[in-house]
């Protein structure tokens, strides 16, 4: 899939998908492109919902979007990480077990020295109680496991004394 998204091989396809300076866009040239720029034959969108109208009215497309955005009008593919490899659908099984091979987390950024309150915000997202609370959203997000939780936890240094 690579290959598509790089230039490298279109098949024929329409890729699509969010930009290069989005979060996703990021995410997708560091591990898909290995870092590489995406094919000039790639139409970069703004918003989820752009890629996904775009691929659900072009039968050439193919596109990589937030799955939680998609709809009726498209279909997620099984992806495999390597060739010799399987295709994985994307469940949530398959995803917390860490074998689809595109997942990633949501990314919260915070410029250093960290504000205290969002210090305590953090430290609420990361809670039982904040996981418990993205668990139950409507958005379809996944809450993370106690070891991820606390493994994030520990990126950000203690609070100085008040």
């Amino acid at each position: 899939m690579g290959d598509i998204f790089a230039g490298r091989s279109t098949r024929g396809l329409h890729p699509v998908g969010l930009g290069p300076e989005t979060a996703l866009g990021q995410y997708m040239r560091a591990h898909l492109l290995q870092g590489g720029t995406f094919a000039k034959e790639f139409t970069a969108f703004p918003q989820s919902a752009d890629v996904v109208r775009a691929v659900a009215h072009d039968p050439r497309a193919i596109g990589f979007t937030a799955a939680v955005r998609v709809d009726a009008g498209v279909r997620v593919l099984a992806l495999a990480a390597r060739p010799d490899e399987a295709p994985v659908a994307l469940t949530e099984a398959n995803v917390r077990a860490g074998r689809y091979p595109l997942d990633r987390f949501l990314m919260i950024c915070a410029s250093q020295p960290i504000e205290p309150w969002i210090r305590d915000y953090l430290g609420l997202v990361l809670s039982r109680d904040g996981q418990l609370a993205i668990a139950g959203g409507s958005l379809g997000y996944l809450p993370l496991n106690a070891t991820e939780a606390a493994a994030e936890r520990q990126k950000f240094p203690p609070a100085p004394a008040r």
